[in-house]
């Protein structure tokens, strides 16, 4: 078509037929190109995270929330789910996420590939739900993409995907969009109450996933201010078409402030569920030893350090050990570093709001896991920035866009830019999840960057002892040890662990007596020194060490192993009708203990009761079909019964 033409057109006048095509050409267009921003956002995602598909499971928290964990490894079962519903197991309220484990096992059993593919699966849809909440909030097409590539391969999401028991990052998030979502579609009719009950209820599902998503209701709030400028004295924002009434429909601050009660009411239910869980099982005994001028600067050097990663993230670690003794020039370093750009923000709110938007994103959702309330040995944690740092990829792209909005080859140079950055963040992402592999990688790579970290010492001398290298962990646990003679129980128990490994029984029993002495009430060392007594044929010490384990306490999974092994001292010392009750016992807590099983069969076979033995035999087959052990002795009694 000639200029001349098209200026005779737009003089005259473009015809109601001609508008309507160019619109619907306009939309299929718009709509297709989402479509393969989407795709886009699965192949990044899947190129960087897929090897987590062969991936193992860690003996760092994975143990505890899947493949030891008795409720879990049934599958999903009319008991596992009232379990779900009523356990602060291992640290708060989150039953959403204990029925995605199960929900595994029953699909993948305890193939840790299955898992982790879960993992994987809900990141990639997070990204996605990212990328068209932005994209509906804002109508801008690359600047919401580019968000959602960041998030979705920066290496600081390498924990939260790559580990198993982060399940509850990756669900909680998802729910996080799927509420936001919810949000929008109610803030484009704000008197729907149909609408406003889905998003109540999608919040609800967030916090079951991980309680840490009780600070929405603040980040909702913030959406209000800007993209969707519902507040009235704000112009109208343009969004996408989406078939509503236009968002931005514009009420009063009291108005934005009495619809979010409800959903604060929610956060502080979580709050308080999730507070005395912690304080019953012991996770938030740091806050009462660890000064709080202490956590708080702690809290305030990790913020900062949050961003320097998300600019330089080299190197990460798995475990950051926390310090008492923070150096006064990282302190004031950061909290001038905070202070400034919280006052740059509020200074250009009026001309850049997206700044203030992003900014106190990522401090508002980050709040409750900065470190001010202190829960566990960590001074910080990559997977702690999975929803924060959304605010800052927000802030600096919408920031970069208008920095380059006078240049002549903006898009030019944001596509190199883009090609630049996008891909030395996948490539360095990818290299960050190979650690993830197994526990040996992982906290290999965590002593080299932590050398002096105790905790790290200890995980890695446990991954080498579960791979069958007892030598090469000691010297792991004696400097661990070194660290912190006194008070670190966990490293002195994986001692005597190691040194049992090595059949060095007299020694491990020293480490277990030496644990239980300083820690009187924990259950595992006792637990330990029965075991180590039960190897030295020491049977009636052993019985001791056993029942005042049990009497303390132990975890489902070390409850069973407990009363087997109760059994067994039992059984040695011919009091064979009290092992069966302990073997009984550990079956009502694990009904698929082969070990309980097989030596409740044993246990029946001397008393003669060789049908029940049978039947307890065929169990064990039915359990685990490669135990030639029990079919022979089943075979022989089933031949030596038919004899009689």
């Amino acid at each position: 078509m000639s200029r001349k033409t098209k200026e005779k057109r737009k003089s005259q006048g473009e015809p109601a037929g001609g508008r309507l095509r160019h619109s619907v050409t306009a939309f299929v267009c718009s709509h297709r190109m989402e479509i393969y921003i989407c795709l886009g956002l699965i192949v990044a995602t899947l190129l960087v995270f897929a090897q987590a598909a062969w991936f193992s499971f860690l003996d760092f928290d994975d143990d505890k929330n899947v493949y030891d964990n008795v409720a879990v490894r049934q599958g999903l079962t009319l008991a596992g789910v009232v379990w779900a519903f009523t356990t602060g197991h291992i640290d708060y309220w989150r039953p959403l996420t204990w029925l995605s484990h199960m929900a595994d096992v029953q699909l993948y059993g305890l193939q840790a590939g299955g898992h982790h593919l879960s993992n994987v699966l809900l990141h990639m849809l997070n990204a996605i739900l990212l990328f068209l909440v932005l994209r509906r909030m804002t109508g801008a097409l690359w600047r919401s993409a580019a968000v959602a590539a960041l998030f979705a391969i920066h290496p600081l999401r390498a924990e939260s995907v790559a580990w198993v028991t982060e399940r509850k990052d990756v669900l909680s998030g998802l729910f996080w969009w799927l509420t936001t979502w919810a949000y929008l579609a109610y803030a484009a009719r704000p008197f729907s109450w149909r609408r406003y009950a889905w998003v109540v209820v999608l919040f609800m599902l967030a916090l079951m996933a991980k309680p840490v998503v009780m600070t929405l209701p603040f980040f909702l709030l913030l959406l209000d201010y800007w993209p969707l400028k519902r507040l009235w004295g704000q112009s109208p924002v343009s969004l996408v078409d989406t078939g509503d009434c236009p968002h931005g429909t514009r009420v009063t601050i009291s108005f934005l402030l009495i619809e979010k009660l409800p959903l604060v009411a929610l956060s502080a239910v979580s709050a308080l569920i999730t507070f005395q869980m912690q304080r019953q099982i012991g996770t938030t005994g740091l806050a009462g030893v660890i000064p709080f001028s202490v956590r708080a600067a702690n809290s305030v050097v990790a913020s900062a350090a949050y961003l320097l990663d998300t600019i330089w993230p080299y190197p990460l670690a798995a475990i950051y050990p926390f310090r008492t003794a923070i150096p006064a020039w990282h302190v004031w370093g950061a909290a001038a570093l905070l202070v400034s750009v919280t006052a740059f923000a509020i200074w250009k709110a009026a001309r850049f709001p997206y700044v203030l938007v992003g900014w106190f994103w990522y401090l508002g959702v980050l709040l409750p896991v900065s470190g001010l309330v202190q829960m566990g040995f960590q001074s910080r944690a990559d997977r702690f920035t999975y929803l924060p740092l959304v605010g800052i990829f927000l802030a600096a792209v919408w920031g970069l866009n208008d920095l380059m909005a006078g240049w002549r080859h903006r898009r030019r140079a944001a596509a190199i830019l883009a090609a630049v950055i996008l891909p030395a963040l996948a490539i360095r992402a990818w290299s960050q999840v190979g650690y993830w592999h197994d526990g040996i990688s992982l906290f290999g790579q965590n002593v080299a960057v932590t050398p002096e970290n105790k905790w790290a010492l200890n995980l890695l001398g446990r991954a080498l002892t579960e791979a069958g290298q007892p030598d090469e962990a000691i010297p792991r646990f004696t400097e661990a040890l070194r660290l912190d003679p006194s008070h670190f129980l966990e490293a002195r128990d994986n001692l005597g662990i190691a040194q049992m490994e090595r059949g060095r029984f007299e020694e491990a029993l020293g480490n277990f007596s030496e644990a239980a002495r300083l820690f009187p009430r924990d259950a595992n060392s006792h637990y330990n020194c029965g075991v180590a007594l039960t190897n030295l044929g020491r049977f009636q010490e052993a019985l001791s060490e056993y029942a005042e384990a049990l009497r303390l306490g132990l975890p489902p999974d070390l409850t069973v192993e407990a009363r087997i092994s109760l059994g067994l001292s039992l059984s040695k010392q011919g009091r064979t009708a009290e092992a069966m009750e302990q073997y009984s016992a550990a079956l009502n807590i694990d009904p698929r203990s082969v070990m309980a099983h097989r030596n409740l069969a044993i246990a029946l076979m001397k008393l003669k009761k060789f049908e029940e033995a049978r039947n307890q035999l065929s169990i064990v087959l039915t359990l685990d079909p490669k135990d030639q052990e029990a079919r022979d002795t089943l075979r022989q009694l089933t031949g030596g019964t038919q004899a009689r």
